[in-house]
């Protein structure tokens, strides 16, 4: 049954492309005082029919009859779709909110139409596919009336939210008189469309009643034009003298596109070509509200690129999640080409065309060796790994959150199994791409054959540092946080990657570590286990000085910082007779994150104390003695 139908509706749409074309007499010499009753009876009847009970029940028990389950379960889903509309729409209104700022206008106004719309775009969508499911596009003109009613009523819905919206929003405003003209035009075009569209269901195209108020349509249209331009050149001459050049141009070409879409369709209906002035009238109503989106959209998109750009000006080192954003940025931009030119297409009538051509160029693949390469398998590979950069987001977000949260484990054991959990993922998405490209397991044995030659002539370095890379994250001698020392210079380790370790030094700089580098040389880790360690802080004192007083008094510094441990207990070492100064070393014990600031406080807390007990700090001296009246000076003087 529903092939029957795709081939009867297929027929129609043949005859109706053939229709366009043809030419029958002008309305204006045919009109005839017969004519006119005749069709005025004929509408009359039609409504009488329409009006009548049994029309109703008629075509109900028909729909009914059809599939009674089927009705049931469309019913049922109908109401859970209002319910799920009516939660979206809570959810869009709670995200509008904070966005009420002007520095996302564009995309505050397309939030704002979509969730004033949303009930009314998933009735549309759910009728829509109600009728092609059935397939009672064709048999039954009642259901297909009540469709373009809702999208009539859903374009109405947006145009006006739009010119509502405009002036909260958007800059520059549009002025009182110019939002009056549009506010009539979308108001007065959705009433002729909605009483057209009844009388396309009532009676055939060539009925006189439909021409008349097609021809008031599009005589309005011609007078509002008018009114229209005239207004807005008025306000444009008062707010630009002399207008420029450039304007002058647009105005110019603005006027004449709009007089020539308006007046196609007048002057199509007065020569004959009915079926072309209601197809022109159809397709243009559908072509503004396409261009509506699409400007939308594309705005969108380059206030999304403009704040991106914002963001990354300020910042010296760009993360890699920016460059991934710009690259989603480019990649949604071109979606938005293609998409447009395809709406823009489909809004003519090229539907079945379109539509059959993109699949074939999709489709068409290109052999290279036992590999069959083609747009849509590329497109389901890099649909694949979006998804496994997801998963492993989703992954990590999930490992971070709710299960390592509350599990007591360290940082370090903690990134190791998140790492590795991800390189899992990785590798099995990276195997579903392949296998999606056309890649079998015969061709993935001879590209890791080829890995292994490459192996043997010039890869062995990144080989060695990936190998060393899973080496660190199961063996865990530096993990991430770890402060090491690597040739006199203390860093944090920061990320272990793929090829090499990342260290951040107390200066901020970063050092990028081969992975085989902290396998085969020696790196001092000062928090492997532990992160206590023992500082030495050396003191000199002058001869003669108490040297208990002073052992006591370091003692009780080192007791008071906060930053020092209870336990091990600190000490203090006589150290040495020093050439003008007696040595201390006054040894504590303290966390890694504190050891600069335990220090600092100590020494600064030592010179106050020993000013207040007069214990003096020597600094280094020398005596020197000078000889006067030598034995050989006395004698040659007398």
């Amino acid at each position: 049954m529903v092939d029957l139908s795709k081939r009867f509706d297929e027929q129609i749409q043949t005859r109706k492309k053939q229709e366009l074309f043809q030419r029958a007499e002008s309305p204006m010499k045919t009109l005839s005082v017969e004519q006119i009753q005749n069709d005025v009876q004929e509408f009359v009847i039609r409504v009488q029919s329409l009006l009548s009970l049994q029309f109703w029940m008629d075509h109900s028990q028909n729909i009914w009859a059809t599939g009674a389950y089927f009705q049931i379960v469309s019913i049922l889903i109908l109401a859970v779709s209002v319910f799920f509309l009516f939660r979206m729409r809570g959810y869009f209104i709670r995200t509008v909110a904070p966005l009420e700022s002007g520095q996302f206008p564009w995309r505050n106004l397309g939030i704002t139409i979509l969730h004033r719309s949303i009930i009314w775009i998933g009735l549309t969508v759910f009728w829509y596919a109600y009728i092609q499911i059935r397939g009672l596009w064709v048999s039954s003109p009642l259901l297909r009336m009540m469709f373009n009613m809702l999208l009539l009523g859903l374009f109405t819905r947006w145009a006006l939210d739009t010119l509502l919206e405009w002036n909260r929003l958007m800059v520059p405003r549009i002025s009182k008189a110019v939002g009056r003209l549009l506010k009539f035009l979308i108001i007065g075009v959705s009433l002729l469309s909605g009483i057209l569209i009844i009388l396309g269901w009532l009676m055939a195209l060539g009925n006189i009643i439909q021409i008349f108020f097609r021809m008031i349509m599009e005589i309005g249209l011609v007078i509002w034009m008018v009114i229209f331009i005239r207004t807005v050149k008025s306000e444009i001459d008062l707010a630009y003298s002399p207008l420029p050049k450039k304007f002058r141009i647009i105005k110019s070409s603005a006027s004449v596109i709009g007089y020539g879409v308006v007046m196609v369709s007048l002057i199509l209906e007065v020569t004959g070509y009915n079926h072309m002035a209601a197809f022109w009238q159809i397709s243009v109503v559908k072509m503004l509200m396409s261009l509506m989106w699409i400007s939308l959209v594309f705005f969108i998109i380059r206030e999304w690129e403009k704040g991106f750009r914002s963001e990354t000006s300020d910042i010296h080192l760009i993360p890699a999640q920016h460059s991934f954003r710009w690259l989603g940025i480019q990649l949604i931009r071109v979606l938005w080409f293609f998409a447009s030119v395809v709406i823009l297409l489909l809004c003519w009538g090229a539907k079945h065309a379109v539509i059959v051509n993109v699949f074939k160029v999709i489709n068409y693949s290109i052999p290279v060796g036992d590999i069959r390469f083609s747009l849509l398998n590329v497109f389901y590979a890099l649909l694949s790994i979006v998804l496994t950069v997801l998963a492993t987001r989703l992954w990590r977000q999930a490992l971070r959150e709710k299960i390592f949260n509350h599990g007591g484990l360290d940082a370090g054991l903690q990134d190791s199994i998140m790492t590795l959990t991800v390189y899992l993922i990785w590798a099995m998405g990276l195997f579903v791409s392949l296998r999606v490209i056309g890649v079998s397991a015969t061709s993935l044995t001879v590209v890791f054959g080829a890995l292994s030659i490459g192996l043997g002539f010039g890869l062995q370095n990144i080989f060695n540092n990936f190998i060393s890379g899973i080496i660190l994250l199961f063996e865990r001698p530096i993990q991430i946080g770890d402060a090491v020392e690597i040739n006199g210079i203390w860093g944090i380790v920061k990320k272990i990657n793929f090829r090499s370790t990342l260290v951040q030094t107390y200066d901020n700089a970063s050092l990028i570590i081969p992975n085989s580098e902290f396998i085969s040389n020696s790196v001092t880790n000062w928090s492997f286990k532990d992160q206590r360690l023992r500082r030495i802080i050396s003191i000199g004192v002058a001869y003669g000085t108490d040297a208990r007083m002073t052992a006591d008094t370091l003692l009780g510094i080192a007791q008071s910082c906060p930053w020092v441990l209870a336990n091990p207990k600190p000490d203090v070492l006589f150290s040495d007779f020093g050439d003008s100064a007696l040595i201390f070393k006054l040894r504590i014990w303290t966390i890694l994150d504190h050891m600069i600031a335990a220090e600092n406080d100590i020494r600064y807390r030592i010179n106050q104390t020993f000013a207040e007990k007069g214990i003096e700090i020597p600094f280094p001296q020398q005596d020197v003695h000078i000889r006067s009246g030598l034995p050989s000076a006395a004698g040659a003087s007398s």
